[in-house]
């Protein structure tokens, strides 16, 4: 994958070394998006 991103909440944020994540009562949250790509053989 490449140019992955931080995307909580439907907010894409450019992330480097860091991501968004969110902690709840029950559950942690951490949503990214980013690009598959295929290598050559």
């Amino acid at each position: 994958m490449i140019n992955i991103n931080s995307y909580y909440k439907k907010n894409e944020v450019t992330i480097d070394k860091t991501v968004e994540c969110h902690s709840g009562l029950l559950m942690d949250g951490v949503a990214l998006k980013g690009e598959f790509v295929k290598t050559a053989n």
